[in-house]
């Protein structure tokens, strides 16, 4: 007979950010963001209020890691 041991670590909280908050994290400029998003090509924001829309902190930094990795490809 084999014990479970639960394991109650509590998930990794998700950081939520604003547009405001996205071209120092992107380096890129607002309107290159928003171009972006109606193109498909950026991270979806979601709603967080009625007129309020907010972007996953982490799939925002795993993009910006897309985007360095397709460089490194590139290059080999």
């Amino acid at each position: 007979m084999s014990l479970k041991v639960a394991t109650n670590t509590p998930a990794k909280p998700r950081r939520v950010v604003r547009h405001h908050a996205l071209p120092p994290i992107t380096g890129l400029s607002t309107a290159t963001i928003y171009r972006l998003i109606r193109a498909g090509k950026f991270p979806q924001s979601f709603p967080l209020s009625e007129h309020a829309v907010g972007f996953d902190l982490e799939e925002i930094e795993a993009w910006v890691e897309a985007r360095k990795a397709a460089r490194q490809e590139a290059v080999a």
